[in-house]
Formats: structure tokens, sequence, C-alpha cells
């Protein structure tokens, strides 16, 4: 029983960003033999790359969303003469936003363990 909290415990704290090696001495303070403790890390680590993939896939799909924007504008009204320049700043910035957040996206995505830091400063 109080090894299954140490365990969660671990978990979270990958999943909360902590430095592997820290993990790791908390688990070796609570009784855990190497073995176990980097089989523990090796799971945690795949499921804190499978929130970051499933958080990355919402980045991937908002930025998707917003560079369409722009692109149905220009598609469906032509060049933007005689559109007023608040609307044409919009257009441009919802474009450059959807851009990064698509990029950023399918990097994260693709690449998981480039993310270092809490899983809940992904959302900001």
């Amino acid at each position: 029983m109080r090894e299954e909290i140490h365990a969660i415990q671990a978990r979270a704290m990958i999943l909360w960003g902590e430095p592997r090696s820290r993990v790791s001495a908390y688990l070796a303070a609570h009784g855990f033999t190497h073995r176990e403790a980097r089989l523990l890390l090796r799971d945690a680590y795949r499921e804190k790359a499978r929130v970051l993939r499933l958080r990355a896939v919402r980045k991937y799909l908002i930025g998707l969303g917003l560079v369409s924007v722009p692109l149905l504008w220009f598609a469906f009204f032509g060049e933007p003469t005689g559109l007023n320049p608040r609307w044409s700043g919009l257009l441009i910035g919802s474009g450059l936003l959807g851009l990064w957040q698509l990029v950023d996206g399918t990097l994260l995505i693709l690449i998981p363990s480039r993310f270092h830091g809490s899983v809940s400063e992904l959302d900001n």
C-alpha cells in the first residue's frame, strides 16, 4: 500500500516536471529497488508523453482552424482591397497565431521529450 502511494507521488512528480534524478532519489529513499524505480520512471515518462501528445493535438487543431480563417477569406472574397485595416490586421494576426500553434503542436506531437516542465504549463 505504501509503495503504491509513493509510486503515485513519483508519477505526479514527473507530470509536474521534476528532474529524473530527483524522482529516482525519491523512490530510492522510499525503498524501491533500482529496477523497480527504472520501470516506474519509464512508465511515468510514457504517460507524460501521452498526455503531452493529447494536448498537442488540441494545439494543432486550434492552429489549423486559425490558419484557415484568412485562407478561406481570400478564397471566397479575393484580395482585401477596400477591407478595413483592422480586419486586415485581424486576418493576418489570426494566420500568424494559427501558424505558431500549428508548428508548436506538430513539434510536440513528434517530439514530446522537448517539453520540460509541468504538463499544466502547456495550456498557458
